[in-house]
């Protein structure tokens, strides 16, 4: 693009081709934007009308990249969320029945290993140090 009015004509294009749903074309920027319907044109089609009145267009990458990067980020959160939480629940719910069994004497079916205090702070202090431990980390940063 030389001047505003190559900008406007490649706007103009665009939004004359089937399947775009709005197209806007920043000269200073030598950069388009453009919403479409996946559908209806392919992104090879929108080039190729760019390219058919004589200009010059491509995808840029780096945008798809860091929407990848990002979503493996978050599905990494996710996962290590999960898992904290499988193995809090795991070491929590005996951690809970061993302790209401010392108050609560119709719990029979629990072991009485459950009701020992010295397994209830292994098994609590292991939540603490394995799902807990992110919160002491962060609260520990901050300081």
């Amino acid at each position: 693009m030389s001047c505003a009015s190559c900008a406007a004509n490649i706007e103009k294009v665009l939004n004359r081709t089937e399947g775009v749903i709005s197209a806007s074309v920043n000269f200073p920027l030598e950069k388009a934007i453009v919403e479409f319907d996946s559908s209806r044109v392919s992104v090879r089609e929108i080039i190729a009308a760019v390219q058919g009145i004589g200009y010059g267009a491509f995808v840029k990458t780096e945008a798809v990249e860091y929407e990848d990067r990002e979503q493996i980020s978050r599905d990494a959160e996710i996962r290590k969320q999960r898992n904290n939480l499988i193995i809090a629940l795991v070491l929590g719910i005996p951690i809970g029945l061993g302790n209401m069994s010392m108050m609560f004497p119709f719990l029979s079916f629990v072991p009485d290993f459950l009701s020992n205090p010295i397994v209830l702070f292994i098994l609590s202090t292991l939540v603490l140090l394995f799902p807990g431990r992110q919160f002491f980390c962060r609260d520990f940063q901050r300081i």
